[in-house]
């Protein structure tokens, strides 16, 4: 039998590489998501602004899709300011504490998010090859 050791999770302040200020990224924590300056500019996430945080667990993905003013906001998250040390370089965080318990071996890593144009919708691949 082959072993196979994972790479230890960071947690804490700024343990996610230079990559984690340079590219758009979250972070999955116990707490819930962060997200970076980089993934903020570049997809106009603003504090107090509604997200639909999306599941699809056949490939490992969460989807972050922003609910405009005519939407239902019942069943969406706010974005928050981040409160902790602000040498993280978190800029927002969403209180979605799912991720971490559907994929307990994400939490303390940080993955790099794209748009999927098709259906305007921010995706995350929560695999080791998309880890920063």
């Amino acid at each position: 039998m082959a072993w196979d050791f994972p790479k230890k999770s960071v947690m804490g302040r700024g343990g996610y590489g230079p990559a984690w200020t340079e590219l758009p990224a979250v972070a999955i924590c116990k707490t819930g998501i962060s997200l970076n300056l980089a993934f903020c500019n570049a997809f106009g996430i603003r504090m107090g602004m509604a997200l639909q945080v999306g599941k699809d667990l056949e490939q490992r993905k969460v989807g972050f899709k922003i609910v405009t003013a005519d939407e239902d906001r019942a069943q969406n998250y706010l974005v928050l300011a981040n409160k902790g040390n602000k040498s993280a370089k978190s800029a927002m965080r969403v209180g979605a504490k799912w991720p971490a318990k559907l994929f307990p071996d994400c939490v303390g890593c940080a993955y790099r998010a794209q748009l999927n144009p098709g259906q305007r919708i921010i995706e995350v691949l929560l695999s080791p090859e998309n880890r920063i």
